[in-house]
């Protein structure tokens, strides 16, 4: 097990309650991606002199620097990985157990579906006071076999009942965790997505203003008037941006065959929002498509949206392969 602050050697934790700072650990396998921002901005939005955090990841990219260079203190450990692996993952339990032990936690913060197996189990053999998970997703889907999804839901059933607090990212999560049954409806609860700080989520307000509108639309060479579908995500295999493709693709070939009509027969323009993953390989794969342009947006991302009419979600669920066919790995 791998730990570093920004600096220094991370101070002795003070003891939690009434006579210190609460002791939190967030517990993630991989600090990246989505459900790595939104761990990392969590645990960046508590009081300081409120909580003492640390988190802890098998792995990670830009976000492990950022959350040390925030002053977060950062344990890595390799064993915690998103693919299913019983004598890694066992390993993995004691390490986290001795660490929540040793280090006396009074919150242990899981999230997604690996860490939240491995991590709830710990922190309870820890005696841990208080579990939080959070649901990004599930492990779980229509496109398994049935007695893997049962396993899964069952896994995820008995989690529930040593489950504190289950923190569901989006309405739909929330509904879909009541509906399966996977915590007590009393202990769930809905939270948004995070941003990044006051000035994105100012930009992204800032969208919705006609005048903004016109602004993305120009700086993109876009027709005021040309219908949009966009697709937004990191350019990696989970987000599927072959199906942006091959459906841009197969509307420009439909449209060519018969012209629609009304409002329907303004120009459709392809436009991918891509950022980070293996970029080079996968542009071009969809550029003999003839899927229109695409931007790199990175941090412009909010404001290129405004530019946008209907924005399309093209990803996979996790765990599942082509045509369904998932291998051995959970939502980690």
């Amino acid at each position: 097990m791998i730990g570093y602050r920004a600096g220094s050697r991370p101070p002795e934790l003070p003891g939690g309650g009434a006579s210190g700072p609460l002791r939190v650990a967030t517990v993630i396998t991989r600090l990246d991606g989505g459900a790595g921002v939104l761990a990392l901005r969590g645990a960046q939005a508590l009081d300081p002199e409120a909580a003492q955090l640390a988190i802890v990841a098998g792995s990670g990219g830009r976000l492990l620097d950022e959350a040390a260079a925030s002053g977060i203190e950062v344990v890595v450990e390799p064993l915690l990985r998103e693919v299913i692996a019983p004598r890694a993952d066992l390993l993995a339990l004691r390490k986290l157990e001795t660490l929540f032990r040793e280090r006396n936690f009074d919150v242990v913060h899981t999230h997604c579906a690996k860490a939240g197996a491995v991590g709830r189990v710990a922190a309870r053999r820890a005696a841990i006071p208080r579990i939080v998970h959070t649901f990004h997703g599930f492990p779980f889907h229509e496109f398994q076999s049935v007695p893997r999804r049962q396993a899964y839901l069952s896994i995820e059933r008995r989690l529930g009942r040593i489950t504190d607090v289950a923190l569901c990212v989006g309405a739909a999560v929330a509904a879909e965790a009541v509906r399966r049954e996977l915590a007590a409806p009393e202990r769930i609860r809905t939270i948004g997505v995070a941003v990044d700080g006051p000035d994105r989520a100012k930009a992204s307000m800032s969208a919705l203003l006609p005048e903004a509108r016109r602004r993305a639309r120009a700086t993109l060479g876009l027709p005021a008037d040309a219908a949009v579908v966009g697709a937004v995500g990191r350019l990696t295999y989970q987000k599927a941006p072959g199906d942006f493709a091959r459906g841009a693709s197969r509307v420009r070939r439909l449209r060519a065959a018969q012209p629609l009509r009304g409002p329907a027969h303004r120009d459709r323009r392809g436009h991918d929002l891509r950022r980070s993953g293996r970029r080079e390989r996968r542009e071009r794969r969809a550029r003999p498509r003839g899927t229109g342009r695409d931007r790199h947006a990175g941090a412009a991302a909010a404001a290129r949206l405004a530019g946008r009419g209907r924005p399309v979600s093209p990803r996979l669920a996790r765990g599942r392969g082509p045509h369904g066919r998932g291998g051995p790995r959970s939502r980690g």
